[in-house]
């Protein structure tokens, strides 16, 4: 068999296999922000199909109705005789908020059917959700998965896992606006290169093929991913970040999303903190804070310090987390409401606790402020138990 004849006999198992990824079902898309946020530029991420030419889509705004026109689809050269998956993109304008039909149509194709959807347009951005950078694996599934990098709101994204029913390796690498607590991620796949280091180096090709991908964050460490033509809205595999390179608390605390997610481990947290409200019109205070050692009591953990840190279990009124005490408090910007629910105080969820960075909410007088500390110094030498 030879070359030229092997590498096309390996991009139409990829894009076969891809296929199986991609499905033609326009009623499932993903945006960027999500939820979108009333008066935003919004982008729209959905699959569709093409005749092998990278699609072009006209965006027009009526009452209550969003129509995409998608046009181009043949290639610079030549056209495919039948229709193969295509991942699409559009930019939305400034939306008021509200309900809008979303409908797809094709240019030229009179007897296309028209794909449908509903998007909500929210009045204010929901509260965020910042991921820890590193790498992230199935739960329960080890030998495949992610690795992950944020800068602002971009996530770089690269997938390693294995071809469908072929066991051989296979990786795809993207990039996507991050925004609210999710981000859809175009991932692009290459072939036919060296490997790494080779002395005669030989250029990928590439792409060899796509695939749409969302990642929904549960907390800074916990995620889903979902996969387009896995069916509208399916929710993939849970995912969590692994852990290395630090101590943890050998307890274990339990939250509301241990059933799917598996027992989170708490780092041990300490050391000297600083402290800062988040926010463009945040004050330029911050807090130091000293942790020097911790206890166990029943199911709650004390840190010890000029400020005390209590951590707990989950209960009926609140989900697992770390409470300041005694209540230190900054003097707060303008009032942000994020429309929280764990009551006046200084909570940290679990999952929102990375080795060197936590994140929080400051709830005082019916007003919620985030709040974002950084390990500024490491644990203490010696037993890390008082």
């Amino acid at each position: 068999m030879n070359t030229r004849m092997l590498t096309t006999l390996r991009g139409a198992l990829l894009a076969g296999l891809l296929t199986l990824w991609i499905s033609p079902a326009v009623a499932a898309f993903w945006t960027t922000p999500d939820p979108v946020v009333a008066g935003q530029p919004t982008r729209v991420v959905f699959s569709s199909w093409s005749y092998g030419g990278q699609p072009e889509v006209e965006v027009q705004v009526e009452e209550g109705r969003i129509v995409l026109v998608q046009s181009n689809l043949c290639g610079v050269d030549a056209c495919f005789s039948a229709r193969v998956p295509a991942t699409v993109e559009a930019m939305l304008p400034p939306l008021a908020p509200g309900s809008y039909t979303v409908e797809l149509v094709w240019a030229g194709e009179d007897d296309a059917p028209v794909e449908a959807a509903i998007l909500d347009v929210q009045a204010i951005a929901s509260s965020r959700v910042l991921p820890a950078d590193g790498f992230w694996t199935p739960v329960g599934q080890p030998g495949s998965g992610l690795f992950l990098e944020r800068r602002g709101d971009l996530l770089a994204l690269s997938m390693y896992s294995y071809l469908p029913g072929a066991a051989q390796p296979f990786w795809l690498l993207g990039t996507g606006t991050y925004a609210s607590d999710s981000a859809p991620l175009l991932m692009r796949a290459y072939q036919d290169g060296d490997c790494l280091g080779c002395a005669d180096h030989r250029a990928p090709v590439g792409p060899g093929g796509s695939a749409a991908l969302r990642l929904r964050f549960e907390s800074a460490r916990r995620a889903w991913l979902d996969v387009f033509g896995l069916g509208n809205d399916a929710v993939g595999p849970a995912l969590i970040s692994l852990p290395y390179g630090v101590d943890y608390i050998p307890h274990t605390l339990t939250d509301t999303v241990d059933a799917e997610f598996g027992p989170l481990p708490l780092p041990d947290l300490r050391g000297r903190w600083v402290f800062a409200i988040e926010g463009a019109e945040s004050p330029d205070d911050t807090l130091s804070v000293r942790l020097d050692g911790w206890t166990l009591d029943g199911d709650a953990i004390f840190f010890s310090g000029n400020v005390a840190v209590e951590c707990r279990s989950a209960t009926e009124a609140q989900r697992a987390g770390c409470t300041f005490r005694p209540n230190l408090w900054f003097t707060p910007p303008p009032p942000e409401p994020l429309n929280t629910f764990y009551g006046p105080g200084w909570f940290v969820p679990l999952g929102d606790i990375q080795e060197d960075r936590m994140r929080g909410v400051l709830e005082a007088d019916g007003q919620t402020w985030r709040v974002q500390g950084f390990r500024t110094a490491p644990p203490p030498a010696g037993s890390a138990n008082d």
